[in-house]
């Protein structure tokens, strides 16, 4: 079932999307039982940008007990749709039950840096870190905050001691990539990025920085 999701997902990256499409329909078909492949035909469309589609299939998997994902799922399309009051909504119910969820906790920082509220969502990041200081996502979202409130130099500090660690990711580099282009050292940005990143995956992460916007 992954490697068919994968081959659909490679073919949507690349504009065939009525072949995709009709792989991950096979898919849903054969598999229509299953929760976790609910969830991963889910997270395939929600790469893509299908988000009602994502949000139907993360409500097929929450529907058939995958609670915690299939809610995180269907409030990472809200986020995407800026739909920041239902995020926030579908979010609460699993931090009362797991106040440590930290992917709940990041989504929660990440619509607080949506709204505007940067000190707000940089101390959610920071509470998290001090718990799982090796926590990737609140890192970079930290940074990412750090470089939306103006504080360019320590958003490159933040990114920079997170790409050691994580080289061989594209977010990661491509982030890392426009803090030093806003600080001014375009050669850097561009070096950390040629070569490295496919057209598809700059959109895409380009897509993921606009809800910040």
């Amino acid at each position: 079932m992954q490697a068919q999701i994968a081959v659909a997902e490679s073919n949507l990256q690349s504009g065939d999307y009525e072949k995709g499409y009709r792989i991950l329909n096979q898919v849903a078909a054969t598999n229509p039982g299953s929760s976790k492949t609910m969830l991963a035909l889910g997270n395939a469309y929600f790469a893509d940008g299908a988000y009602l589609k994502a949000r139907s299939f993360y409500q097929k998997a929450l529907a058939l007990g995958e609670h915690r994902q299939g809610t995180l799922g269907i409030a990472r399309v809200q986020i995407a749709e800026r739909d920041f009051q239902g995020a926030n909504s579908t979010l609460s119910p699993l931090l009362k039950r797991h106040s440590t969820d930290y992917e709940a906790l990041n989504m929660k920082g990440v619509i607080y840096d949506a709204q505007g509220q940067h000190d707000q969502a940089q101390a959610i990041y920071r509470q998290i870190l001090l718990q799982k200081p090796d926590d990737a996502k609140a890192m970079n979202n930290l940074a990412l905050s750090l470089m939306l409130s103006g504080q360019f130099e320590a958003a490159e500090v933040v990114e920079t001691e997170l790409y050691h660690s994580n080289k061989d990711d594209p977010r990661v580099r491509q982030n890392l990539a426009l803090i030093m282009h806003l600080r001014g050292n375009e050669k850097q940005a561009s070096a950390l990025t040629e070569g490295y990143l496919t057209t598809s995956q700059k959109k895409h992460n380009f897509n993921s920085l606009s809800i910040l916007k």
